[in-house]
């Protein structure tokens, strides 16, 4: 009973992102059904080669960091540093691209790319909600664990959403325009906002204390989720913008 709580705490806010966004469309919407398979696609292979990748680069910085200068860091702090901020954006957000080219066939306007980008995101925000907490259950409860995925679901979900969609779109440009406009420059915007994102939501970590009496965690927080909704927003809007325009490309 209580993993099925955390099942469904964690995938009903992402599907409900996910039909959202998907509505946004007011012309040619997608296929449910093709939101949906890669909204699991995001979901199940996603987080495998993302998690298969990451752990692989783990060993490897583990391996060499020792042999560099850590500027008085901890050393595993400096990993995790890495890790966080330059190494999950990177593979996190080619491993939820992969999956935008899973709907190649169904991409025949700019927007689309949009919101399969959005709902692969998606899909990946809800299983690590899932991981996180299951992992947040066992160390404190169901209550820390649905407040965790709450949290989550009104932060890292719509970040996830938001970035992948960005590469989402740069791959549906490219399929509308027979390869005129190009996936890196998109992909490395995607990965610029995550890496921000996670900065913003470690600051935590990396800095201790108050400012003006209100805790620096609290804060971060705060900016992290202001952020995500910010960034979802923008995207959310440039689907329909883009949805109205003449040609639609």
């Amino acid at each position: 009973m209580v993993f099925l709580i955390l099942v469904v705490s964690s995938f009903v806010p992402p599907l409900i992102y996910m039909v959202w966004l998907r509505n946004s469309e007011r012309f040619s919407k997608e296929p449910m059904s093709q939101v949906l398979k890669v909204f699991v696609w995001g979901a199940i292979f996603g987080v495998i080669i993302a998690s298969i990748l990451s752990l692989a680069v783990h060993y490897i910085l583990d391996s060499f960091v020792d042999r560099v200068y850590l500027f008085g860091w901890d050393r595993d702090f400096f990993i995790t540093l890495l890790l966080v901020m330059i190494v999950a954006p990177i593979i996190e957000e080619a491993a939820k691209g992969v999956g935008v080219f899973t709907a190649h066939d169904e991409i025949t306007e700019a927007e689309d790319g949009l919101v399969y980008g959005a709902s692969a995101g998606l899909g990946f925000a809800a299983t690590e909600n899932l991981l996180y907490g299951i992992l947040a259950f066992s160390m404190g409860g169901l209550e820390v664990s649905l407040f965790l995925i709450g949290l989550r679901s009104v932060s890292s979900a719509l970040l996830h959403a938001s970035a992948s969609s960005v590469m989402g779109y740069g791959i549906g440009r490219s399929i509308v325009s027979n390869g005129r406009y190009k996936v890196l420059p998109f992909y490395l915007v995607a990965v610029l906002m995550h890496g921000t994102f996670n900065f913003i939501a470690s600051m935590q970590e990396m800095f201790e204390g108050e400012i003006l009496g209100i805790s620096f965690a609290f804060i971060a927080l705060v900016i992290a989720i202001v952020f995500a909704v910010s960034a979802i927003t923008i995207v959310r809007l440039k689907i329909m913008k883009i949805d109205m325009e003449p040609g639609r490309i």
